[in-house]
């Protein structure tokens, strides 16, 4: 039998002030969600991959404001997926490999699935959750005939079987039968 023990003593509790900064970190992580999926909505991260560097240039192919890119790219250089050189942007490496839209391990649209509204809002009142003691009404969108699991499916096959070992069975059953039925339908709509 496991027993849960005390954790040993930290900075805060030994009369010195602790550090906050994983709280403030953990409370900011939605920004860097909604960033990235706006990034991918922008085609930006593709954009870049095809010689767009600057803020203005950027901005052109991507149908935005100029100001609102450079924000944007500011950002995504803060945490980590883009590098920059005086007022040009570049691609971080994990970016150009799963970011770029042309690469063959595209991994972008899970942003789609994710960042999803319908998933998002499963953990808008995490406390009311713990309340009631039971997930919010059963969302259609986690069940396996859900037709997101479609769309999401297709970002795996470029990737090793790693991302699904840490999935739950039954979403990995979903994900690998709607892969097959993604598939299955390409084939017939190109007359195989």
């Amino acid at each position: 039998m496991r027993t849960l023990q005390k954790p040993e003593a930290t900075a805060s509790s030994a009369g010195s002030p602790g550090n906050p900064s994983i709280i403030f970190e953990t409370l900011n992580r939605y920004q860097h969600s909604m960033a990235l999926k706006g990034a991918l909505e922008l085609d930006l991260f593709t954009h870049i991959a095809a010689g767009a560097s600057t803020a203005g240039d950027i901005a052109l192919r991507c149908d935005a404001s100029e100001r609102g890119v450079r924000i944007l790219c500011d950002f995504l250089t803060v945490i980590g997926f883009l590098k920059k050189t005086d007022d040009a942007y570049f691609l971080t490496p994990d970016s150009a490999v799963f970011l770029d839209r042309n690469s063959p391990a595209y991994f972008g649209t899970v942003a789609n699935f994710i960042a999803h509204a319908d998933m998002l809002d499963r953990f808008r009142d995490v406390a009311a959750l713990v309340r009631r003691g039971s997930p919010a009404a059963c969302h259609s969108f986690l069940k396996p005939e859900n037709e997101r699991w479609v769309a999401f499916a297709p970002a795996y096959p470029p990737l090793s079987d790693e991302p699904f070992s840490a999935a739950p069975r039954r979403y990995t059953r979903s994900i690998r039968r709607a892969a097959g039925r993604d598939a299955s339908l390409r084939s017939r709509r190109r007359g195989r």
